[in-house]
């Protein structure tokens, strides 16, 4: 409780359960028993939480289920169930609401190159326009750093862009039958709101059925594709559908929890260091005659490879893809043999 306390990710807590306190008077809080009065000293002093069941939840007359928080506005409509009411238990359940609100962060749009609408020719005759005699000197880091940004440059002016999807909206959302019902339920509730009806209000909540039932038939066409069961796609839905992360809030590795960021992956690296034993020794003879001046690259070479590089490869850390390098090799390896042979 006293780390829970202290993580700053978790402002605002709810703790309910059978703490099984039958000397403890509610609600004020007052016990003879001293385990019971530390207890409950430590939550509603030290934390400063609120308890806010006052009436009986055991059949024995005594107050044993609790619910403390320090926000007691989040918590609404607390009530008491009757014997049984919830499930077969000498104590009474517990209802409540918890009014939560909270908004979705938003996220910035991201873009990604679209091949399938370009023609490599002119931005293999923009490369081959640049002196690239001019751009590259005899410091190979600074070289390429104006090599890289000349072809990224290059690539933003002539290779369109389209923006990728939010990857927590559904796929059957983008179907075409229901982006068409969605624009007009859109329509008929801007025409609901700005001259209200009878007949408009009618219209709107039509097509906002029309909306719910074309997308409950899409939802269950996705899903029915194969019969083998819970498939990949039931597991991609409910991932998107609870916005789950693969990383979770709080990490706990050998009793230590961490929230931040930056101790969460301190803890990873010391989990994964840890198993690991002494490095390996392999005997592998390497062959140090050879200086860095007896590597040569010829310009034929260097088109070799960039025509054969598989463009269905992700690409690396300077974010050139594989499909510029892959067809525009002809312009390409000249900047590339030049800093290939510095």
């Amino acid at each position: 409780m006293q780390n829970l306390s202290r993580n700053r990710s978790f402002k605002r807590h709810v703790l309910v359960g059978d703490f099984n306190f039958p000397s403890v008077n509610w609600p004020e809080g007052t016990s003879g028993n001293a385990l019971e009065r530390d207890f409950i000293d430590f939550l509603c002093g030290e934390l400063g939480h609120s308890q806010l069941v006052s009436s009986s939840t055991h059949i024995s007359s005594n107050t044993l289920d609790l619910l403390f928080t320090n926000c007691p506005e989040l918590v609404k409509q607390l009530s008491v169930c009757d014997l049984n009411q919830v499930c077969c238990s000498d104590h009474f359940g517990l209802k409540f609401r918890i009014n939560l609100k909270f908004d979705r962060s938003s996220r910035s749009p991201r873009y990604r190159y679209d091949f399938r609408n370009f023609n490599f020719l002119s931005l293999n005759v923009a490369f081959a326009r640049v002196n690239w005699d001019l751009i590259i000197d005899d410091n190979i880091n600074d070289s390429w750093k104006r090599v890289k940004s000349v072809i990224v440059e290059l690539c933003d002016v002539y290779i369109p862009k389209k923006r990728v999807k939010d990857p927590f909206t559904p796929s059957w959302h983008s179907d075409r039958d229901v982006l068409r019902a969605r624009n007009r339920k859109e329509t008929l509730r801007s025409r609901f709101k700005s001259r209200p009806s009878p007949e408009s209000k009618a219209a709107y909540y039509l097509a906002r059925k029309a909306l719910k039932t074309v997308i409950s038939a899409k939802l269950n066409n996705h899903f029915n594709v194969d019969d083998s069961g819970i498939t990949k796609r039931f597991w991609t839905h409910i991932k998107l559908s609870s916005k789950s992360l693969r990383i979770p809030e709080s990490v706990c590795s050998n009793g230590v929890f961490r929230s931040e960021s930056s101790e969460k992956a301190n803890l990873f690296n010391r989990h994964f260091a840890s198993q690991f034993t002494s490095p390996s020794q392999y005997g592998i003879s390497i062959d140090n005659s050879v200086s860095e001046q007896d590597i040569f690259f010829s310009l034929n070479e260097v088109f070799v490879t960039l025509a054969s590089t598989d463009s269905s490869k992700a690409c690396g850390d300077d974010g050139i893809s594989g499909r510029v390098l892959k067809h525009c090799a002809g312009s390409l390896s000249y900047p590339l043999w030049l800093l290939f042979n510095l």
